[in-house]
């Protein structure tokens, strides 16, 4: 993929000042295709691309209205490999439910009230991390907050890795529904934050280190931060394919004595995913997690 930045003159303020494109080289890089793709009035960013059953080209991510540092819902391109013409262009605006889920009643408030204003609101600093491809045609993109911020006199970083969208596209390119995994991390060490992600049998799992009083989270309100400072639980969430979610914990870092860092997986066969972890500084662990369904 490829970014072309354009002559100063041929773009109005507040427009994208680039346009995108994918090249391809085929017949062992014998022949190079360009597929060029870009709407005039919208940011594209965090974008990945994939091939289907069918060998066209499938381009997703998120689009802005403002710029590439926020989003206002994702995209779906469909690109036919022969032809080298884009065959499906949709956008999905992220809904209020999305905008809204967990955060506190002035928040809220304050987010429908500039909605009724016809302002456009978008989610900031979320980063599409895989597209996944469906037998049928259809896609699942998978992205997840994530920042940096810098505190005190000697310039500490803290990671923050907060809440995971998962979004499923039909092979026509229609939204079928977006959830959000309510989650909020934030420690110096990355590794601690994030998650791992397992597929199996359609379901998908994700694992992640998690504040105890959120096993019962129920999509209202704030979550608790999970720090390194606390007790933790590790955490199993199961997303199924109609996007309903099941959490449930997997150990305590209290009894265990460990603490995973799922920044680091690895998912080794159909059903088996081995994740790291460290009982102190120097005991790093490695585990294995099978899933019977």
């Amino acid at each position: 993929m490829y970014r072309t930045i354009k002559e100063k003159g041929t773009y109005k303020k507040g427009e994208p000042n680039f346009s995108y494109g994918i090249i391809g080289f085929e017949k062992n890089g014998n022949e190079v295709k360009h597929y060029p793709f870009q709407e005039e009035d919208k940011f594209f960013h965090r974008m990945r691309i994939a091939l289907n059953g069918d060998e066209d080209i499938i381009c997703a991510g998120f689009y802005s209205s403002f710029g590439i540092s926020s989003s206002e819902g994702s995209f779906f391109i469909k690109i036919d490999r022969e032809t080298e013409e884009i065959t499906s262009t949709v956008f999905h605006k992220f809904g209020m439910d999305i905008l809204t889920e967990n955060l506190n009643e002035k928040q809220i408030e304050k987010i429908k009230g500039k909605e009724e204003k016809g302002k456009n609101m978008e989610l900031k600093n979320y980063k599409l991390d895989k597209i996944i491809m469906r037998e049928d045609g259809g896609a699942v993109l998978i992205a997840e907050q994530f920042y940096k911020d810098i505190t005190g006199e000697d310039f500490t970083t803290v990671y923050n890795s907060n809440n995971i969208i998962v979004v499923s596209i039909s092979p026509e390119g229609n939204l079928e529904w977006a959830e959000k995994i309510a989650k909020k991390q934030h420690s110096l060490y990355r590794e601690y934050c994030s998650y791992a992600l397992a597929e199996v049998k359609e379901k998908l799992y994700f694992v992640f280190n998690d504040h105890p009083k959120n096993l019962d989270y129920d999509g209202t309100g704030p979550v608790y931060d999970f720090t390194t400072r606390i007790k933790s639980n590790g955490v199993l969430v199961t997303l199924n394919t109609d996007g309903q979610q099941k959490r449930e914990v997997l150990y305590s870092s209290e009894d265990s004595k460990l603490l995973a860092t799922p920044y680091l997986f690895k998912q080794t066969s159909d059903n088996e995913l081995i994740i790291s972890g460290r009982q102190s500084y120097r005991k790093h662990r490695l585990g294995k997690i099978t899933f019977k369904e």
